[in-house]
């Protein structure tokens, strides 16, 4: 399976906070829209609800 990022704007680079749009098989025609976050710690990742946790 492949994804692709595409940024939302004038700029080639993704940095954390920027919007892109996702495209991949899955989605389907039409891609959807996505934030870049940052890697979570593994104690951030401990203190989430067990439902939020990978």
């Amino acid at each position: 399976m492949s994804i692709a990022l595409e940024p939302l704007g004038a700029t080639s680079r993704l940095c954390v906070g920027d919007q892109a749009r996702l495209r991949s098989p899955t989605t389907g025609p039409e891609p959807c829209r996505v934030r870049v976050l940052r890697r979570l710690t593994a104690d951030q990742i401990a203190a989430l609800p067990s439902r939020d946790r990978p």
